[in-house]
């Protein structure tokens, strides 16, 4: 657990969700320090997810740090509208956005606020603490939902075809579920969502669909979702 732990830790500094703090670095004004734990889950992908509580306070009279973050609701679609429209047509898809809080960049005054600690060495008792800060916008912030929201909409808002009205139609949060009358729609589909999305740094992936000829191309692609049931939602 504890390796697998630092694997994600590791993951996230080598893809640039965040980042070393060096003891030669100014000290900011505004600095505070996350705790964070793991959360089993029964995922061949992802068996642990790391939780960073925002919401943790050194003591009851002291304010957490999602009690200085604005706090709005996201706009969301009805998700009853979107489990019945997917019902609705022969092909039917689901897909999600691959960490997609992550892929939000986080402005570089707001970082020192989402510090957290880690272990040099895992493996190594008497190793010593290092510190990180995100550079992205972290899932556990209560203003996060609203920010993910909002940069998806403004992505989708800056192209106008089928496959962008789809996708605002049918996103909720980083879930995405549609239906479409043909295998040749679903195909489009699946082309189109895929390049619209790469091209803001988001990656579709987790495919799970009834048509074959485009299982084939989520699998050629390394997305298609292999696990024999799959929860909608």
């Amino acid at each position: 657990m504890l390796m697998k732990y630092n694997d994600i830790i590791t993951d996230q500094e080598n893809r640039g969700f965040i980042e070393r703090v060096y003891e030669t670095e100014p000290i900011p004004n505004k600095i505070h320090y996350i705790p964070h734990h793991p959360v089993k889950k029964d995922s061949r992908k992802t068996p642990i997810r790391i939780v960073y509580d925002c919401s943790c306070r050194i003591s009851p009279n002291h304010p957490s740090l999602n009690n200085f973050l604005m706090n709005t609701p996201p706009i969301l679609n009805d998700l009853t509208k979107i489990l019945i429209r997917f019902r609705l047509n022969r092909s039917v898809i689901t897909t999600d956005i691959e960490k997609a809080f992550l892929h939000v960049g986080l402005h570089e005054d707001d970082r020192d606020v989402t510090r957290f600690l880690w272990l040099s060495n895992p493996s190594d008792p008497d190793n010593h603490l290092i510190e990180y800060r995100f550079k992205a916008v972290l899932f556990g912030a209560i203003c996060s939902p609203f920010i993910l929201n909002a940069t998806l909409s403004k992505h989708l808002q800056q192209t106008d075809n089928t496959t962008t009205k789809l996708l605002e139609r049918d996103l909720y949060v980083d879930n995405i579920l549609s239906s479409l009358n043909t295998e040749d729609d679903a195909i489009v589909y699946f082309k189109e969502a895929r390049t619209l999305m790469n091209k803001a740094g988001f990656n579709l992936r987790s495919w799970t669909l009834n048509s074959e000829k485009v299982r084939t191309l989520a699998a050629r692609e390394n997305v298609l979702d292999t696990d024999e049931q799959t929860q909608i939602l």
